[in-house]
């Protein structure tokens, strides 16, 4: 598969601010938010919202705990697989380069109800993703501070405090939340290149004892039976980490060029991660000195790397992957503003005249609170961190796949308008993507079919209940405030 990234002179002009909204204005809005961001900030939006080195350190159970080592295979396979649904979304977002991502395509290429709720699904993913994110690192926190074991109510109050925390950083500067957001890029980067680096080297020529090869091709002893559903199962880790493609997009009326800038930017950040995941879950599989002490460990990563790096060093990866992932959850969470505050503009949600304000700074305050709030009440539903990262997953790769079958239809028809980013080949990689994202949301409700099914029916039903409310009002519609793309060939 390749894109082909093209630059046409009408719409996409290597000029600045000036352009850029001359393509917002044909879309149908006026400038409202501050374009503050450049192409570096919105490859480090997307390469944030993976985390891999955060979201491992929470999460490595959730493959390893289902086949063991195998789950560097499944993750691999599933993460290419995300990839192809990155690259659909990636030139979605490149035809309109909107606060809103795949909520304005989905709009207007198939009607403001699929794309009401395609934004609302969105939405409760990037919410449920900052619980989530919350949820991860409380234990994690909390054992630094010598405290091991927590009940329901405290994990679900020390999770409040760091959402707390995110909700004020996001209330903030769009430049300093990109600053911010930039050093939490480093320091993802510094704590997966130091345990690749470091047990790279420790293997190889410092003596350390590892796994074998052939170790990486077993289960280790921790499937009990069948081995399909585990394997299955295990595809989880890679629907929690390479997920969001589009998040960038979100931004698009705050970044330079973005037509461009954030396609190119979204699709290299979903395959630097699938790299960078697999060369660290490959040395770490490496690295087990004892998969019953992994399984019981509460920071297995760690207990993985203390024997081998050290444990000062291994604390400090901990350090820098615990940074990274509240970084993501800060990110995370003005994405979802982003596209409340882009229903809000569109009269599209209940209170609509409050989501669409904005700070003094261009922040979408009220999408930013009410964020905040919904991700608290995802963590009072449910601590579990399973269940939370299975609805996550749900959420996204459904609003994806409503999201790549509309690409289909519209790819036939060539009705998208002209964009910077082409998908060669792309009606049969949105089937793909398509196909692969209905089976992820089968897999997982089947997982869990009480928590994870009856909390996506809820999500549903309450985005059907929510959409005839606000549409009963007579408000602004998306349709009626869209210019007509210009349809190219395809």
């Amino acid at each position: 598969m390749a894109d082909d990234v093209q630059s046409s002179p009408a719409d996409t002009p290597p000029g600045g601010p000036r352009a850029d909204d001359d393509q917002l204005r044909e879309l149908g809005y006026r400038p409202e938010l501050r374009r503050a961001l450049g192409g570096m900030s919105s490859f480090a939006l997307q390469f944030s919202t993976a985390c891999f080195s955060g979201a491992i350190v929470v999460a490595f159970l959730v493959g390893f705990g289902q086949v063991g080592p195998l789950s560097l295979w499944t993750f691999a396979g599933a993460t290419v697989l995300q990839v192809v649904v990155a690259f659909c979304i990636a030139e979605l977002c490149s035809a309109y380069p909107l606060a809103g991502g795949v909520y304005q395509v989905v709009t207007r290429q198939a009607g403001r109800f699929l794309g009401w709720q395609v934004g609302w699904m969105i939405q409760i993913a990037h919410f449920a993703s900052v619980g989530l994110g919350a949820v991860g690192l409380t234990p994690l926190i909390c054992n630094w501070f010598g405290v091991e074991r927590l009940s329901h109510w405290q994990t679900v109050g020390v999770s409040a405090l760091i959402i707390l925390a995110t909700t004020l950083l996001n209330l903030l500067r769009v430049k300093l939340v990109a600053l911010l957001n930039n050093v939490g890029v480093v320091s993802e980067l510094l704590a997966s290149g130091a345990i690749v680096v470091g047990c790279g080297a420790a293997f190889l020529f410092f003596g350390q004892p590892h796994r074998p090869m052939g170790f990486l091709f077993t289960d280790a002893g921790v499937v009990q039976g069948s081995v399909v559903l585990p394997l299955i199962f295990s595809c989880l880790l890679s629907a929690f980490i390479v997920s969001g493609f589009d998040v960038s997009g979100t931004a698009g009326e705050e970044t330079h060029n973005a037509s461009r800038s954030v396609p190119v930017m979204a699709v290299s950040a979903n395959i630097l991660t699938l790299i960078v995941g697999s060369l660290v879950l490959f040395v770490l599989m490496l690295g087990i000195s004892s998969v019953d002490g992994t399984l019981n460990s509460a920071s297995p990563v760690k207990y993985i790397l203390a024997p081998i790096l050290g444990t000062p060093f291994a604390t400090a990866i901990e350090v820098l992957a615990v940074f990274s992932l509240f970084v993501n959850g800060m990110v995370v969470q003005l994405a979802g503003a982003r596209v409340l505050w882009a229903q809000g503009r569109d009269g599209a949600f209940v209170g609509a005249r409050l989501l669409k304000r904005l700070s003094r700074e261009r922040v979408p305050v009220t999408g930013v609170l009410v964020s905040g709030a919904i991700a608290l009440l995802f963590i009072v539903y449910s601590a579990v961190f399973q269940v939370l990262a299975a609805i996550l997953a749900v959420t996204w790769a459904l609003s994806y796949a409503a999201s790549t079958a509309v690409g289909i239809r519209s790819r036939i028809r060539g009705s998208l308008p002209e964009r910077s980013f082409t998908l060669r080949g792309g009606p049969f990689w949105y089937i793909v993507a398509t196909i692969w994202s209905l089976m992820l949301v089968a897999f997982l409700i089947y997982q869990d079919p009480v928590k994870v099914g009856c909390g996506t029916l809820g999500v549903i039903v309450i985005g059907v209940v929510l959409y005839f409310t606000a549409h009963a009002r007579d408000e602004r519609a998306p349709e009626e405030a869209v210019t007509p793309p210009r349809p190219v060939a395809r």
